[in-house]
């Protein structure tokens, strides 16, 4: 697949994330990590990290705990918040984007043996 091909008007993100979005599938299509196959877990990873951005944006306006007639209740965003980056973490370690992949691909490389 190339570069021009990565097609994203399928993905409604906001404008700087897109921005993001292709860089980043960029660098893993160059790197033979990012194949056509695996673009819907590739955008699937993006709408986790966005829903995640919007549950940040409302504990701040709302805060971590409201209350609801006379009981103080936890902001359902918080959990929203953890579910989304919990998943979005998962995506990320599939496409060998987190520091402890990095690290264990660079011993790979180093020790081929192991």
């Amino acid at each position: 697949m190339k570069e021009e091909e990565i097609k994203i008007e399928t993905i409604e993100i906001p404008e700087i994330l897109k921005k993001e979005y292709i860089k980043l599938a960029n660098k893993l299509i160059k790197r033979s990590i990012l194949k056509e196959e695996d673009m819907p877990a590739f955008k699937l990873m993006f709408y986790h990290y966005i829903v995640s951005l919007e549950a940040i944006e409302k504990i701040k306006k709302y805060g971590i705990v409201f209350k609801d007639r006379k009981i103080i209740r936890k902001n359902p965003a918080i959990q929203i918040f953890r579910d989304q980056s919990k998943l979005f973490y998962d995506y990320a370690s599939q496409f060998g984007l987190l520091p402890a992949d990095r690290r264990n691909k660079f011993l790979l490389d180093l020790f081929p043996e192991l």
